[in-house]
């Protein structure tokens, strides 16, 4: 009898579509088509796709912190 070992986990794809990327940040989609227009995020076009770099959304978060007790 074989043991049914673990599904190997799936590695999140590097890539997101605006659509992912505004689940990924819990966020409308009309957010990050403005992070994108205003230049505070970057993307590359494929096709009628722009897709964005899950590290260039990080890195936004990072550097947007709010401090405390202010915006």
């Amino acid at each position: 009898m074989q043991s049914k070992l673990p599904a190997p986990p799936v590695a999140e794809p590097p890539f997101l579509t605006v659509d992912e990327a505004a689940k990924f940040l819990q966020c409308a989609r009309f957010t990050v088509d403005k992070l994108i227009n205003t230049g505070l995020v970057r993307y590359q076009k494929l096709g009628r796709k722009n897709l964005i770099h899950r590290g260039d959304l990080l890195k936004y978060l990072e550097q947007h912190w709010v401090k405390e007790g202010g915006r």
